[in-house]
């Protein structure tokens, strides 16, 4: 008789002459994956002992029992919370379907953004852009305030972004939401902040702000520009002395 015929016999034996639930667990994964018989349930049972509720649940939807493997998940869902698991209780009560649940397990974690993802998922708007504003994240407040209809308070929304970002020094994200905007005056201000002259004078000259073009122009050392807008601005001699300093 060859090996496996003989742990399938013996396999409540040895179970038994095992001390600790940690062993009998992994024999009897081995006596499952090779295919003995009864061993799946009786690792079943011990998952269940040992209150690994998650491998249960696994091992159930493997055997195709999704009643089974639904009641394993909802029991691993109360021992996450049990030991305040609570992010890791919150995925697993959305996969569940058990999204108020859920969304209450995401604001006990103080975790907002995961809250207003779900509202949003739930259609609950104003409770989706609450959430994105406790947890900061006013451009996406912003965007379900405009969904839902109200421009000025994503207008306000998206500068306390803009804001936030140059407070960050997260130049390039704050001047591209500030064009975004068209807060042109702003994206200007902030491309001054960051030393970037050029591209300062590029939006004073976009918004039509032709003096303070010149300067960021001169300032950046873009003296032909410089000469350019000076000239649009009727002041020839200034114009003609940029563009002498531009043919060095």
């Amino acid at each position: 008789m060859d090996v496996r015929a003989t742990i399938e016999l013996r396999v409540r034996d040895l179970l038994a002459g095992l001390r600790t639930v940690e062993g009998q667990i992994e024999f009897l994964r081995k006596a499952a994956s090779a295919g003995i018989g009864g061993a799946t349930a009786l690792l079943l049972e011990r998952y269940e002992q040992a209150s690994r509720w998650e491998e249960a649940a696994h091992l159930a939807a493997q055997r195709g029992n999704h009643e089974a493997a639904r009641r394993y998940r909802v029991q691993w869902l109360r021992s996450l919370e049990a030991a305040s698991a609570l992010e890791e209780a919150a995925r697993v009560a959305e996969e569940l379907g058990l999204l108020e649940e859920a969304l209450a397990l995401h604001l006990r974690a103080g975790k907002f953004q995961s809250a207003a993802s779900l509202a949003e998922r739930m259609e609950r708007w104003e409770e989706a852009l609450s959430f994105y504003d406790r947890a900061g994240w006013y451009e996406e407040a912003a965007r379900v305030a405009q969904r839902i209809g109200q421009p000025d308070r994503a207008q306000a929304l998206y500068g306390r972004q803009v804001e936030e970002y140059a407070e960050s020094s997260l130049y390039p994200e704050a001047i591209a939401l500030a064009k975004r905007m068209g807060s042109l005056e702003r994206a200007e201000a902030l491309c001054l902040a960051a030393g970037w002259y050029d591209e300062a004078a590029r939006l004073a000259e976009e918004s039509g702000r032709l003096d303070q073009a010149v300067e960021h122009y001169e300032r950046a050392g873009f003296f032909a520009e410089a000469a350019r807008v000076a000239e649009r601005l009727g002041r020839l001699d200034e114009a003609a002395g940029y563009r002498l300093i531009s043919e060095l």
